[in-house]
């Protein structure tokens, strides 16, 4: 993201019937951009082909979320989430985004993003999300993030033999205080945390 670039707290309304839609080479590099998208921004058509996806990155959304966005879509998988953008001129829009990748011969080749305007409900869920984020001392959201690692590593026989373990196990050993303190039930956490989408956006 290039730093030198303007920030306002002044948000742009976004028509309920646009639709922003963008198409990126694997590196981010935009090679389309639609007409609703080149007004929304603010920039032109010449001015954003061939630039980086992240000229219109805002420094409000923490880096994590674009990770979490890279590692899905490399991996071939679709990416959806609230994300609050950058506009030429320094405000701002939220967008519901979701992020296609472009197959060639079972091989990604691009990336198509189709964005829409997000609710004032989902904006409110990724503002609580984004300050999560950013406090580094949030136990509960490093424990999902380590959860989720974890999970996406060992694959599904992987969350079989967890639940096993975790919730079994103790069974095995008469240790029955595990149900009476709700601990039974902690494996179908863990395997919800685990499938959840990564909510952005």
């Amino acid at each position: 993201m290039r730093k030198n670039l303007p920030i306002t707290n002044q948000e742009i309304e976004i028509p309920a019937n646009a639709v922003l839609i963008s198409c990126t080479d694997t590196k981010g590099r935009i090679s389309y951009v639609s007409l609703d998208f080149a007004h929304i921004s603010g920039f032109s058509e010449r001015e954003m082909v061939g630039e980086s996806h992240n000229l219109i990155r805002h420094p409000a959304v923490p880096p994590e979320v674009f990770r979490e966005m890279w590692e899905t879509i490399k991996r071939g998988n679709p990416w959806s989430g609230v994300i609050k953008n950058r506009a030429k001129s320094g405000d701002y829009y939220w967008v519901d985004a979701t992020i296609t990748p472009v197959m060639s011969e079972g091989v990604v080749s691009g990336y198509m993003s189709v964005r829409k305007k997000a609710t004032q409900k989902q904006i409110k869920r990724a503002e609580i999300l984004f300050d999560d984020l950013r406090d580094t001392k949030s136990f509960f959201w490093k424990l999902k993030a380590g959860i989720r690692t974890l999970l996406k590593k060992l694959g599904i026989s992987g969350r079989i033999f967890l639940y096993v373990s975790f919730a079994f196990v103790p069974l095995l050993s008469a240790n029955f205080e595990w149900i009476r303190n709700g601990l039974f039930f902690y494996p179908f956490l863990v395997l919800f945390v685990g499938r959840s989408e990564y909510f952005f956006w």
